[in-house]
């Protein structure tokens, strides 16, 4: 008995709460953003930063992107399988959203990766 009125008070209380679209920062090509051409784990070139970019106390001017989520500071990533942090080796990285991202399929409500520095 005691656990169906704690199972109700549960899902009294549950609220769902959303962001609408319309609270994001625009992104896109309306907003200037740069497109990675299809592809699966695959990374930018070398990208020059408007300004200097303080990681652990040493100063990057560039930085590589990949887009499985990746932002590098020693050279292109392509590596996809997320790997539990820390990492061993010196690599110096961000993980801002690191998955297994291939776009090379044809979807047309969305299956694209921007970019904007």
């Amino acid at each position: 008995m005691y656990f169906i009125v704690y199972l109700l008070f549960i899902c009294k209380l549950s609220v769902i709460y959303s962001v609408p679209l319309s609270e994001f920062f625009p992104f896109g090509a309306s907003a200037s953003d740069t497109l990675f051409l299809p592809n699966d784990d695959s990374s930018t070139n070398a990208l020059p930063l408007p300004h200097v970019f303080p990681y652990f106390n040493i100063n990057h001017r560039q930085i590589y992107l990949a887009n499985n989520g990746l932002f590098s500071f020693l050279g292109p990533i392509s590596e996809y399988v997320p790997t539990p942090f820390p990492l061993s080796d010196n690599r110096r990285l961000i993980a801002g959203f690191w998955s297994d991202i291939d776009t090379r399929g044809n979807i047309s409500s969305g299956n694209r990766v921007y970019y904007h520095i």
